[in-house]
């Protein structure tokens, strides 16, 4: 007689009421998945997390305007629970995006233009310790002409076998490419300034310098450029 495997223990941070709930629903419909919490903002998730009540932390790459960006949140939870899998959506299918936050200890990224089965799908490759990104975000970080990292392909999923300083193609750095995300999200430079604890002008000044990197000359170009990577 075998034993049945112990269902997936999941965890969800998302500021996206509908989307969350509907997330929560389709998992905890699946018998060998469970929905141990159920969070809406970090600070709450933060105080009440217990490492050991789950085994993947789905959260949202984009938390909201009020919030620190996902990718310090990424930072903060692997910083406190070194032994923590977890998979960040976003709606930018962005190559960028993936790299950072696999460099800062997620295990996995996907879009959310992908399929609930693709889901299923990374939520058992992460459970089984390898690396998910869809095949469309790997293509991508495979194109780059300078690598973050080296991917190997596995059969269930990648092994990140060189993980360097982060260069990208157009070399922006984590606060440029934040503040240009976000203005492709919609947020004015005061509200990006509120969001990530820095003053307009700083905020101001890495929009400029991701400007002159893209070689556009418009905040419109910026939005539109980040908008297709």
């Amino acid at each position: 007689m075998h034993r049945n495997k112990s269902p997936v223990k999941i965890t969800l941070l998302c500021s996206n009421n509908l989307f969350r709930e509907s997330l929560r629903i389709y998992l905890s419909s699946k018998i060998n998945l469970i929905v141990t919490g159920d969070y809406q903002d970090a600070d709450t998730l933060i105080k009440e997390l217990n490492p050991y009540s789950f085994d993947i932390l789905i959260m949202d790459f984009v938390l909201g305007k009020e919030v620190n960006d996902g990718l310090n949140m990424i930072n903060a939870m692997v910083r406190r629970f070194s032994e923590i899998k977890i998979l960040s959506f976003s709606s930018f299918s962005c190559a960028q995006t993936a790299v950072l936050a696999i460099q800062s200890g997620a295990k996995g990224f996907i879009e959310t233009e992908q399929s609930l089965t693709e889901l299923m799908r990374a939520v058992e490759i992460i459970k089984s310790g390898r690396i998910y990104l869809s095949t469309e975000i790997a293509k991508k970080i495979s194109r780059s002409s300078s690598k973050a990292f080296c991917l190997t392909y596995k059969k269930n999923g990648y092994l990140v076998s060189e993980i360097s300083k982060l260069r990208n193609e157009f070399q922006l750095t984590p606060k440029e490419l934040e503040v240009a995300r976000c203005l492709a999200q919609g947020l004015c430079l005061s509200e990006i300034a509120i969001k990530s604890s820095r003053s307009i002008k700083t905020v101001s000044g890495q929009k400029r310098s991701a400007m002159y990197k893209l070689g556009v000359n418009s905040t419109y170009s910026l939005i539109d450029l980040v908008r297709k990577m």
